[in-house]
């Protein structure tokens, strides 16, 4: 790893998560950088959601110095939010963990036709679940996050990773907007920067075949699998993705 050149990592998390969610991640990176963490909790709409991304990213960009690479680095739906980063030139890397090109799949296709992904309906069902029994809803999402074999690691999603209730209501019901509107499969080719995606093999969210489509699509990008880590991988084997991410980074620049 070259430590001589640092790098600006913009953090960006998944729904209803907080950036603490990468601690154990961060805790394993020997890379010499400073850290930038985008705060989805208090946002309203979808568009507040891209444009606190972009936030995070121009904050980090002002404080840039020469030869300095900014590297957006997304979860879930956070990594959907870097790629779109990428796509307009405003990350120079992205480091996209267990996201997709497009969460929810098409009704209108026939059932050979679909690629798999959520049916929009379950997420709506969360939307209305939300207004009376939001701790649930977070709580039931929270539990398909982990496979069988982290549970059997004895790996749980503590709520010192990431407190449940950290996201307004109002957030929580446009990260799934956000879920349910964003489709940029046609736009993959747009990716031309440097890409890591990390999926773990057990994903019951978002299936690794979401990864696989996009690294068949974006010239420059490497893919990484967890075998049986599921929609957490960092959390599965936090040493391991920090060894990739590093190794990724020492490669690409």
């Amino acid at each position: 790893m070259n430590n001589q050149m640092p790098y600006a990592l913009v953090w960006l998390p998944g729904w209803s998560f907080t950036c603490e969610a990468f601690s154990p991640l961060r805790s394993h990176l020997s890379v010499v950088a400073k850290h930038n963490e985008a705060n989805f909790c208090s946002i309203a709409t979808e568009e507040q959601l891209y444009a606190c991304a972009v936030e995070a990213v121009l904050k980090a960009r002002s404080e840039l110095t020469s030869g300095t690479k900014l590297i957006a680095i997304g979860w879930s739906l956070g990594g959907m939010l870097a790629m779109r980063l990428a796509m307009e030139g405003l990350a120079d890397a992205v480091v996209s963990m267990s996201a997709s090109a497009r969460f929810v799949r098409d009704r209108n296709l026939s059932h050979h036709e679909r690629s798999g992904g959520w049916d929009p309906r379950q997420l709506r069902r969360m939307q209305s679940a939300l207004v009376h029994d939001r701790p649930q809803v977070e709580a039931g999402f929270r539990a398909l996050a982990l496979s069988e074999a982290d549970a059997d690691r004895g790996l749980a999603i503590a709520d010192g990773f990431s407190p449940v209730g950290a996201w307004s209501v109002d957030a929580l019901h446009a990260g799934l907007d956000l879920l349910l509107h964003t489709n940029f499969e046609p736009d993959l080719p747009k990716l031309q920067c440097p890409v890591l995606l990390i999926h773990g093999t057990a994903d019951a969210i978002c299936p690794a075949a979401a990864s696989l489509g996009i690294h068949a699509n974006v010239p420059h990008s490497e893919l990484f699998l967890i075998e049986g880590a599921g929609h957490a991988p960092f959390l599965s084997d936090p040493e391991a993705v920090a060894r990739r991410i590093e190794g990724w980074l020492d490669a690409n620049f």
